[in-house]
């Protein structure tokens, strides 16, 4: 669409075809030497800038071609919450009309969200203040966290379990 741009630094690489997690990618990018910024379930991002030659791309994709022929389980299941969420309050109504606490996540379905849920990759949140948690949500949380992906959580990063979530007293 007009307006949008590539960030052609950002070098997304997805081996979902071939039954590899970004995980995977990432440990063994890593141990070819190849730094890569972030992985989740289906890809790794690696950036690229001014400081980058010829010879580090080609040993990117050397080391992606020699991939282990052994290959992990072919990942399946992963999926984005696609209901929208139902906003209650405003994040403004939640900091400043409301006390809070915690609970956890696994009895928090119905309950009003009062802290921002973001795991990265990519950093878009998955609950802001003021929203209801749904079990689609829920869901998607304990996904995020059986693979240990960070989460940023009211914007600090956490790679603790998220055994809890901060909801709204009423």
């Amino acid at each position: 669409p007009e307006g949008y741009r590539m960030d052609t630094s950002k070098v997304t690489i997805d081996f979902r075809d071939r039954g590899l997690t970004g995980f995977f990618l990432q440990k063994h990018l890593m141990k070819s030497g190849i730094g890569i910024d972030c992985a989740n379930p289906l890809n790794v991002i690696a950036t690229l800038g001014l400081g980058n030659t010829k010879a580090d791309i080609s040993a990117l994709l050397t080391a992606l071609k020699n991939l282990p022929q052994k290959r992990p389980i072919k990942f399946t299941g992963f999926r984005f919450p696609e209901t929208p969420a139902e906003i209650v309050l405003t994040p403004r109504e939640v900091y400043t009309r409301y006390q809070k606490k915690k609970m956890p996540l696994t009895e928090s379905e119905g309950q009003i969200c009062a802290e921002t849920i973001a795991p990265y990759p990519p950093g878009i949140p998955v609950l802001l203040p003021g929203e209801r948690i749904t079990a689609e949500v829920i869901e998607y949380l304990e996904m995020i966290d059986r693979f240990k992906w960070s989460v940023f959580r009211s914007g600090k990063k956490t790679k603790n379990k998220l055994e809890s979530i901060s909801v709204i007293e009423v």
